[in-house]
């Protein structure tokens, strides 16, 4: 695993977006996996710029959502689906067909995760997936745990994650999500991990000393032979 460390999240996002667009170029029709958050939204913000100025295009772009909180409609504020809506779909003009996406208020989310992963085996295989990593080293929703699912399921959140700022203006967050499993992740072509903000420190730390443990599920890039980490946190010294 790779990584490159910047002083601003500014420089961050173009150096990200530069990996995105030198994708597209060599395959339009590049097939990518989406977190939401605040670590990936200035990198969205950029592409959306690019999109507007014709410098890029994702006409031909498959994009498939990480995760999503059930109970949380797609258009609640804290909702996946709108994060992405509004950032990624609408900005840089993905079409409907081409957006692998599933509802947080279905009734029946075993079901819901089967379709999804119907669906995602019609589709060309993943070509990268942009993440971010939880104070806790989550993954998508693979929280710690002693073991990690493989498929796309239904995940048991964390206290932690539960207080994600996402979900801060929801009186009873929400206990459990679907989410993309570890075979999703680790079978993309490449992993892009953006890790920004003083509390992921951290799940850094682990990142760049620990072997592969589900106690720290991001440890598992380390399985990946093209993944590369972004981030921007200040060196610690300087915030002693």
């Amino acid at each position: 695993m790779r990584f490159v460390h910047f002083d601003s999240a500014e420089v961050m996002a173009s150096y990200g977006a530069n990996l995105v667009c030198d994708l597209l170029e060599r395959k339009p029709d590049a097939h990518f996996c989406l977190a939401t958050g605040a670590s990936p939204a200035p990198l969205y913000e950029e592409l959306a710029r690019r999109a507007e100025k014709g410098r890029v295009s994702f006409a031909d772009a498959w994009v498939t959502k990480l995760d999503e909180w059930l109970g949380v409609p797609p258009t609640h504020p804290a909702s996946c689906e709108r994060y992405l809506q509004e950032r990624v779909i609408g900005p840089l003009n993905i079409m409907p067909e081409r957006y692998l996406t599933f509802s947080g208020s279905t009734p029946d989310p075993g079901r819901e995760c089967r379709l999804v992963q119907q669906q995602l085996a019609s589709r060309p295989p993943i070509d990268m997936v942009i993440l971010g990593v939880g104070a806790n080293g989550h993954i998508g929703m693979n929280e710690p745990s002693v073991s990690l699912e493989r498929e796309v399921h239904i995940a048991t959140l964390s206290e932690e994650t539960r207080s994600h700022t996402m979900l801060a203006g929801i009186e009873t967050p929400p206990s459990r999500g679907i989410t993309m499993g570890m075979s999703q992740i680790l079978g993309s072509r490449a992993v892009l991990l953006l890790v920004s903000g003083e509390a992921k420190r951290e799940a850094l730390s682990h990142l760049k000393t620990s072997e592969a443990t589900t106690t720290w599920p991001v440890t598992f890039l380390h399985l990946h032979q093209n993944a590369i980490c972004l981030d921007d946190l200040p060196p610690e010294s300087a915030t002693a």
